[in-house]
């Protein structure tokens, strides 16, 4: 009888012992489900007063018209009949920038053709919702073009052959 009794025993402790080991796993497995669901973005915006919206990735090709430490200005549309061109300034992180094509931005010049990859970020702030860009990559596609040297107009053209100077509006009767 006192076998059957503390045999009893250890299947009520065994019992018992599982259920409070299940219970312990499940409350450590939710404390890890809770940390993992915390987003990245709502912390950032607890921190800085911002939240992110929306991001949308973008590229432009164009020519580069100013290059400096923080950003590129790259010029999408030119017409040259009204004088009149369509310009864009791209702000970039300078150690978050890639360069591809070229070693570093220091390569890049005024004139360049260039593909810039770019970030608009729509942000929820204190003082309303925001939008700023972000560059992601710069891709050189070909070199400035080499312009010809202007030519002076002159008055009159020589004729090597005679030394006769000819006027420019025609020749002479």
């Amino acid at each position: 009888m006192k076998n059957f009794r503390s045999q009893i025993d250890r299947i009520k402790i065994s019992r018992i012992s599982f259920v409070l080991l299940v219970l312990f796993f499940g409350l450590i497995i939710s404390g890890f489900s809770q940390d993992a669901s915390k987003d990245p973005a709502k912390e950032k915006a607890n921190k800085t007063g911002t939240a992110v919206l929306s991001s949308v990735y973008k590229e432009i090709e164009g020519e580069v018209s100013a290059v400096n430490k923080s950003g590129v200005a790259v010029i999408l549309k030119r017409d040259l009949a009204k004088g009149e061109e369509n310009e864009i300034y791209i702000p970039f992180e300078k150690s978050k920038l890639r360069i591809i094509h070229k070693r570093n931005l220091d390569e890049i010049k005024v004139g360049d053709i260039v593909k810039v990859g770019y970030q608009i970020i729509n942000e929820e702030t204190k003082l309303g919702s925001q939008s700023r860009f972000d560059a992601q990559t710069i891709t050189f596609l070909k070199p400035a073009e080499k312009k010809p040297l202007p030519v002076e107009p002159s008055a009159e053209v020589t004729d090597d052959s005679e030394g006769e100077t000819l006027p420019l509006k025609g020749v002479r009767q």
